[in-house]
């Protein structure tokens, strides 16, 4: 008979059947929304019906196909997988071979080798994300009622959770900011944004600037652009990864973009680990996995200053566990420095900087202020004195009521339709729910004595990026629909703030962050990212002949501002340096057009 007495080898082997029960099924499921767990569904050949080289699924033959579906799903062939397309038209395009297209309801594909009638003999795959049949949460419900019932019923077995939930907390804890559980949480962090985003980097392409401006300023000055200024302030991060992705033939450059800017993603997360506890890291790692972020965003070098400034925020606020040797303290000088001299934020937080200086009063904090300083006097001479242009001139300001409604309802997604009045209505209410809560945090706060100055802080800087945000898009948040990335700063600060409420040991604040917490990430979830859909990057560069020059249209689509120029010598390589710029003078149709002023 076992015996129900905390630390027993019984109790043990009970529990981990109950967190087996309670969190497997859960966790499993989350994992089949990521395309983490698939499962596989034959198509047979003959559900197919031939036209020319291409395969088309008959009507109905198709399973029903979720959101996670449509974005982690493909197609495989005796193992092998096909390659994703976007639009029907790309199927036709060179080099398209053994791709296909997948929408809700129809499936296009053409295998290899084309046009060959053997392949309708074949049987074709359908890999797609699991997820759990209804019965199983049926059957996951049931047990977890009996089981919380058992618990409540048996003092011994309760007792038994709460020793084995102290004993892991006190081994997280003494484990926090040890070197090998900060590279397993990268570890992980990295596998999750790389499965959430897996269609950005198996079919890499280039967004906004990434092209139009990195690349093209690398092919005009090399390693020069790190000192050109563009939009008001240097961006010293995206100009060294599109140096050093130059080294790369051009066709393969885009994927050194986006590969290169995965491992920068990583390295942030390690030292956004470092500095805050397990409740913040795994915040921080839903949100950026969860959020509808999409490959605009994810593992862009143009966006990646979201993710450095928002490691800026937290360096700042957070005070304790830094680098012990000179080594990890240089390493985190340099990134630092860097990342205040991609993009205006350490404008915004260079008074935090100061404040732990004085507060800490230490040679390394010191230091620390004085060369973010130093980045952001750098950034505002550039400001001030740099000539540019404002993105959207003149540009009627919206009620800022509306848009703390639709900032409000950003945080948990775009998963509902709402009315107008319902829209203002409902993020009125997050909105104040929200900050009374917070109100409340800083009035009863038991913990940490530095838990309430920390939040705080928090909230300044969610507010202040929130602010910066309003006036940069003219009081339209958009959230998830374009204006995503000026929002991505204080959403994050905001879920972060909530889980720091942990450490305030309320158990009626945690109880609240917990439940807006999941809620957010499910809104978050279920709210599908922009649809992206560039053309292929190599197919184009291809196209271009020796001694041709064409446009290379990248995302945004629809509008030369974002397209690629590129000049091709007689020997078919790429011009750069003077010889570029010579030709992009003499022959990018941009320059030409209304509302294209040269660079």
């Amino acid at each position: 008979m076992l015996t129900l007495r905390p630390g027993a080898s019984g109790t043990r082997i009970i529990l981990v059947l109950i967190y087996a029960i309670w969190f497997g099924l859960p966790c499993a499921a989350i994992l089949g929304q990521l395309g983490l767990l698939r499962s596989t569904v034959t198509l047979q050949s003959k559900h197919f019906s031939q036209n020319g080289d291409v395969l088309r699924l008959k009507k109905s033959a198709l399973p029903v196909l979720t959101q996670a579906d449509l974005r982690h799903a493909y197609i495989t062939q005796n193992g092998r997988r096909f390659d994703r397309k976007q639009a029907i038209h790309e199927l036709s395009q060179p080099g398209s071979e053994a791709s296909y297209v997948l929408r809700s309801g129809s499936l296009n594909l053409r295998p290899a080798p084309v046009g060959s009638s053997g392949n309708l003999s074949k049987s074709y795959s359908l890999v797609r994300p699991w997820a759990p049949r209804t019965w199983l949460w049926w059957v996951w419900g049931a047990s977890s009622l009996f089981l919380a019932a058992a618990l409540l019923r048996s003092r011994p077995l309760l007792d038994a959770c709460y020793l084995e939930v102290a004993q892991w907390r006190h081994l997280l804890k003494r484990a926090e900011h040890h070197p090998a559980a900060l590279l397993i949480y990268v570890g992980i962090t990295t596998a999750l944004l790389a499965a959430a985003n897996w269609q950005k980097l198996s079919d890499p392409y280039l967004v906004a600037e990434d092209g139009s401006i990195f690349i093209e300023d690398n092919l005009a000055h090399g390693i020069g652009a790190l000192f050109v200024p563009y939009a008001g302030y240097l961006h010293v991060l995206p100009r060294l990864i599109a140096w050093a992705s130059g080294g790369f033939s051009l066709d393969l450059q885009p994927a050194a973009f986006v590969w290169v800017t995965l491992g920068m993603v990583s390295l942030t997360f390690y030292f956004i680990g470092s500095w805050t506890g397990w409740a913040e890291r795994l915040a921080v790692t839903a949100f950026f996995t969860v959020a509808p972020l999409g490959g605009y965003l994810m593992f862009s070098p143009t966006n990646l200053q979201w993710i450095t400034g928002l490691a800026l925020v937290l360096l700042a606020i957070h005070p304790s566990s830094r680098p012990t040797t000179p080594l990890g303290q240089i390493l985190l000088l340099s990134m630092a420095f860097v990342a205040a001299l991609s993009g205006p934020f350490a404008i915004l937080t260079l008074p935090a900087m100061i404040w732990q200086a004085w507060s800490q009063c230490n040679r390394f904090e010191i230091t620390l202020a004085l060369s973010q300083a130093v980045a952001a006097g750098i950034q505002i001479a550039i400001l001030i004195f740099g000539a540019h242009e404002p993105a959207i001139p003149g540009v009627t300001r919206g009620p800022l009521l509306l848009w703390v409604a639709d900032f409000a309802l950003g945080l948990f997604g775009r998963s509902l339709p709402f009315t107008p009045t319902q829209f203002l209505v409902w993020g009125m209410i997050l909105a104040a729910g929200l900050s009374l809560l917070f109100a409340s945090a800083l009035f009863h706060w038991k913990g940490h004595p530095r838990g309430p100055s920390r939040l705080l802080w928090m909230l300044f800087f969610a507010s202040l990026f929130a602010a910066a945000g309003y006036a940069r898009t003219f009081g339209s948040s958009r959230a998830w629909l374009g204006g995503d990335r000026y929002y991505v700063i204080p959403y994050a600060l905001v879920i972060l703030a909530l889980a720091t409420l942990f450490a305030s040991r309320r158990r009626l604040l945690s109880s609240v962050a917990i439940v807006l917490l999941i809620s957010m990430m499910c809104g978050l979830g279920a709210t599908d990212p922009p649809k992206i859909r560039p053309p292929h990057w190599p197919t184009r560069v291809q196209q271009i002949k020796p001694g041709g020059h064409d446009l290379i249209e990248t995302y945004p689509p629809g509008d030369d501002q974002w397209s690629v120029f590129i000049v091709k010598g007689d020997d078919g390589t790429p011009l750069t340096g003077p010889s570029y710029l010579k030709a992009r003078a003499r022959l990018d149709t941009r320059a030409k057009r209304p509302g294209h002023a040269p660079r």
